[in-house]
């Protein structure tokens, strides 16, 4: 059974994938959070990072959901598999894995780490050219 942590995370990724309000999982990041996709260089940090990290997580896709497979934890450190599926804003349909992995402490997420194989949006565009 995963953690409270890890049900709100699930739960708050969805409800923002859905109504596309990033503010319930802004909320689980502390005020000095790091976050990172693993295709990108850039560090974003603290709740203001989280807000433009999961915007633009959103600005690709018209719609998007995320479905959870297994969870594993052990020492503050949560692993997730994931696979989400939807529709970028071209109009292509898109289907990727990946893997989250969520450091936290004192029930925040000290720490977020996506990664996915990012060549699909690239294949996805470069078939429309």
């Amino acid at each position: 059974m995963a953690s409270a942590l890890a049900e709100s995370f699930m739960q708050a990724l969805q409800e923002t994938e859905r109504t596309g309000d990033v503010e319930p999982i802004v909320q689980l990041f502390s005020d000095d959070a790091e976050l990172e996709r693993l295709a990108q260089t850039l560090v974003e940090r603290g709740k203001r990072g989280a807000e433009h990290f999961w915007h633009e997580y959103l600005r690709v896709f018209r719609r998007v959901h995320s479905e959870f497979g297994p969870v594993t934890e052990q020492d503050g450190r949560t692993v997730l598999e994931w696979t989400s599926e939807g529709e970028l804003n071209n109009g292509d349909p898109v289907r990727y894995a990946g893997v989250s992995v969520i450091e936290s402490s004192d029930g925040q997420i000290r720490r977020f780490r996506t990664y996915y194989d990012a060549s699909v949006f690239t294949v996805l565009s470069a078939a429309k050219a």
